[in-house]
């Protein structure tokens, strides 16, 4: 989640979108494709990283 914030992603909604892909029950194999999987989930929900 702290490479979210990072990246501007405030952190509410980076929590949400990294809780949304882990119940979800995917990407949880490595830190690098949860954070792509967390990034996906904000461009669907129309979050865009700063």
């Amino acid at each position: 989640m702290d490479a979210l914030l990072v990246l501007g992603i405030p952190e509410g909604e980076a929590r949400r979108a990294v809780e949304a892909v882990l119940q979800a029950g995917g990407e949880a194999g490595s830190t690098e494709a949860l954070l792509r999987a967390a990034l996906r989930q904000l461009d669907r929900t129309g979050r865009s990283p700063a």
